[in-house]
């Protein structure tokens, strides 16, 4: 059901399934310990005491509980957290549930069991604090070596402007002398090549994929790495502006920082985003040396850094989850190729923008 109503994957279902189940069971318990405190009332199914409690429980678990555990509308959860959990509510909830009932030790049971779910439900409020703070953290990480690269970048930037200022400056002067024709000519064809580098604006028809490709551009010019685009960005609308300019922003930081390790005719990255029907393909492929392992669809790193390298794809992956896109990675003869089909057709990126507005998520 919350599959058919939500955008979410499996794991977060399950967890919220499993949650979802562990609340119930509390009102359970608390029904079986009402039953045998008050024996004579009818707290069974359909009574208006049956109501009173569940809605009691509802509304007390959702107010200590829920509400501070959803992040941004989901759960922050993984498969091994979320199948640990759903495996371990259905052991007290059903096993110990069918042994109380075998063995009449129902009402020591319930009051286990209450002390048992509660116990869970706060443990799993303090795990979903943890991973949004450390989810923040990483975040704030990142966005420093981004301003960091932006600003190496910026002073490499007006380095290389001041000093091809300065060179143009005496070639002028040197041009006012020379009065053979073939000379001049060679000096102004020298003199346009020195200014080729300031014309490296990208047109795509997307004003933020244009912005990051011609950013990537000038700092693959720089490091003498070709840098070669096929984009019809207009088949990217549906992305958020960061979302799009942090996707492609990590691509193309990962792929230069492979390709920087080659032989200087061998640096080539190449960009491809193309729509095709109902789908829209984004790739980035480059060269690299050296062996790379896949784990979990990604590579792993021999850097002392690990937990800070590989961060990009992780993110690029998110954004394609969060898109419903399908994320890979492939090796094959040394070409690192990583690759984004999203659903793009006209009705999808409608679908997406009433989700946005209208359709639920977690609360």
């Amino acid at each position: 059901m919350i599959l058919g109503i939500c955008r979410v994957p499996l794991r977060e279902a399950a967890y919220c399934a499993a949650c979802a189940y562990l609340m119930e069971h509390i009102a359970y318990c608390l029904r079986l310990l009402e039953e045998w405190a008050l024996a004579p009332a009818d707290v069974s199914v359909g009574s208006l005491l049956y109501f009173l409690n569940s809605i009691l429980v509802y509304g007390v678990v959702y107010l200590l509980f829920v509400r501070k555990m959803v992040q941004k509308g989901h759960y922050v959860t993984n498969a091994l957290n979320s199948m640990s959990l759903t495996l371990g509510v259905l052991a007290v909830v059903l096993v110990m549930s069918a042994l109380a009932s075998a063995y009449e030790f129902e009402e020591v049971h319930a009051v286990y069991a209450l002390f048992c779910c509660t116990g869970t439900l706060y443990g799993q409020l303090r795990h979903q604090q943890k991973q949004s703070l450390e989810q923040e953290l990483a975040l704030q990480k990142q966005l420093w070596q981004q301003q960091k690269n932006q600003y190496e970048m910026s002073r490499d930037t007006i380095h290389l402007i001041n000093q091809k200022c300065h060179d143009l400056k005496h070639q002028v002067n040197a041009l006012r002398h020379i009065d053979e024709p073939e000379y001049k000519n060679a000096f102004i064809d020298s003199l346009q090549d020195a200014v080729m580098i300031y014309d490296t604006k990208i047109e795509t028809g997307n004003e933020i994929l244009n912005a990051v490709l011609t950013e990537k551009s000038l700092r693959c010019q720089q490091a003498h790495i070709t840098l070669t685009c096929l984009a019809e960005g207009s088949a990217l609308a549906f992305l958020d502006a960061v979302d799009l300019y942090t996707l492609f922003g990590n691509a193309l930081d990962n792929a230069m920082e492979a390709v920087s390790q080659l032989e200087e005719e061998s640096r080539l990255i190449r960009v491809t985003v193309r729509q095709r029907s109902d789908l829209v393909l984004v790739q980035v492929e480059n060269p690299y040396q050296g062996t790379l392992t896949l784990e979990d669809g990604l590579p792993v790193t021999g850097k002392e850094e690990k937990g800070w390298h590989g961060f990009g794809l992780r993110s690029i992956r998110s954004i394609a989850e969060r898109y419903q896109g399908l994320f890979q990675i492939s090796t094959e003869g040394q070409l690192f190729r990583l690759r984004i089909t999203f659903p793009g057709d006209a009705q999808f990126t409608a679908e997406k923008q009433q989700l946005t507005a209208n359709q639920p998520t977690f609360h």
